[in-house]
């Protein structure tokens, strides 16, 4: 089985101070069946980065491009219009 780099496991650096100077209008799509990032989570860094978009993809889990291609390429597409 594949396994996540360390780095990712192991890194545990808080930058939540600096999400409010993220200054590029940025979207944040989660998938309505995601297991493994929590909502709360995804509601949180639309509250703190500012000009922040928050879609939630039906019919989707984590791996939203593998799973709702069309929706996901639909969503950036309108974020970026």
């Amino acid at each position: 089985p594949e396994t996540a780099p360390t780095w990712f496991v192991d890194d545990r650096t808080d930058i939540t101070y600096s999400l409010n100077s993220i200054q590029a209008p940025t979207l944040l799509m989660r998938g309505q069946d995601d297991h493994i990032q929590p909502s709360a989570a995804a509601e949180y860094l639309s509250r703190n980065i500012p000009n922040a978009q928050l879609r939630t993809i039906p019919h989707a889990g984590h791996l939203l491009p593998t799973e709702q291609p069309d929706q996901v390429a639909a969503t950036i597409q309108a974020f970026l219009v």
